[in-house]
């Protein structure tokens, strides 16, 4: 039987096929724009756009995976937010939802992949990976759904150095995240980036975060 995390992750990659169909449809609008010609790539992309197929592989694929999250207890609403968007034909929309449905999928496949294993050798694995993992400002952003700015206003908080305006490349390492999340956690005035930054956090090795 196919797991829920498995579900998950077979279905990351149609949603990133359907948002480069988007980036190729706005790639040549802005060149029609121009009076500039799109290449033959650009040209078979959109055409599988302008016919839906990108699209209604992401809501038929996505209208599957809902009920498989609600029968293990997790909140689908974000899933079906960004599927309402895809539906309904709202590029702009579908992308925004898509940033906050993302990291919110990408943490019940861990937690999932974690209890479906249950043993200490997964655990192993993935807190070597986690370990080992950096991340930009941005990418710790979009796990928490809140702003770039935010994140450097509790990196502060926490005591962690921060980039300087501009500066590009910096990563927070799993140490640093895990004192981010901590002070979002405890000190954000949003309810959903407080659940976030605990959930995430808990997604990361404690060895990282007790380190001194």
């Amino acid at each position: 039987m196919t797991q829920l995390w498995e579900c998950v992750n077979d279905y990351l990659p149609d949603v990133e096929t359907y948002l480069q169909a988007l980036r190729k449809y706005e790639l040549r609008s802005r060149r029609e724009m121009l009076n500039r010609p799109c290449s033959v790539e650009d040209g078979m992309l959109l055409a599988a756009l302008d016919a839906g197929d990108a699209g209604q592989v992401v809501v038929n694929r996505g209208d599957g995976l809902a009920p498989l999250l609600e029968a293990a207890g997790h909140d689908s609403s974000p899933l079906l937010a960004f599927l309402n968007a895809v539906h309904c034909g709202k590029p702009k929309a579908a992308k925004r939802l898509w940033a906050s449905a993302e990291p919110f999928l990408r943490r019940i496949a861990i937690r999932d992949q974690l209890s479906a294993v249950g043993d200490h050798q997964a655990c192993e694995m993935t807190n070597t990976n986690r370990e080992s993992r950096s991340y930009f400002p941005g990418e710790l952003a979009g796990e928490l759904g809140v702003s770039p700015d935010t994140i450097r206003k509790f990196a502060k908080i926490a005591k962690v150095q921060i980039p300087n305006r501009g500066k590009r490349n910096h990563k927070y390492t799993t140490e640093e995240a895990i004192r981010i999340c901590r002070a979002v956690a405890a000190g954000s005035g949003s309810q959903k980036a407080r659940r976030n930054a605990r959930e995430f956090a808990e997604t990361l090795p404690t060895s990282a975060g007790n380190k001194k």
